[in-house]
């Protein structure tokens, strides 16, 4: 009797542990999701300054070229430089700013990416230590079904 409670001890042991391990993987992989959000919101971020500094440069050159036409045409033409030095300076700030929305924004999803992972995590965990048994038998179905996943890929 006490061999068969000794078995039943180990293979609850052992389910423990192999939950564990599923619950330390799963939490792995989340913490790997997040970072690859947060590379993604640094390339938007990235992208989005490279396209600021395009529009920046671009609108810089416009400026300079209104500027000789402006002083070749006479005073008509100056009045029209300056406006479009108002509109070329505003599309700059809105830019600027814009790139600061993305950064923002991308920082934002990234930090609560990470919070709803280690909130995940630990709610797997206090599952796991509440209901042990039930905890093995999910591990072992979701094992069993990943082997024939991978097996069948």
């Amino acid at each position: 009797m006490a061999d068969v409670k000794d078995r039943v001890k180990e293979g609850i042991d052992s389910g423990a542990d192999k939950t564990k391990q599923a619950t330390d993987q799963a939490a792995r992989a989340a913490k790997h999701g997040t970072d690859q959000a947060a590379g993604l919101a640094s390339s938007a971020m990235e992208t989005a300054k490279n396209v600021g500094s395009s529009m920046a440069n671009a609108a810089g050159q416009a400026k300079e070229t209104v500027k000789d036409w402006a002083s070749q045409a006479g005073e008509g033409i100056s009045q029209a430089a300056g406006t479009v030095k108002d509109w070329a300076s505003q599309a700059g700030e809105g830019i600027g700013q814009a790139a600061g929305s993305v950064k923002d924004t991308a920082a934002a999803a990234y930090e609560r990416t990470s919070e709803v992972a280690e909130y995940a995590g630990e709610e797997l965990t206090g599952m796991v230590r509440r209901y042990p048994i039930t905890s093995v038998l999910i591990g072992l179905g979701v094992g069993f079904l990943l082997g024939r996943m991978a097996r069948n890929s």
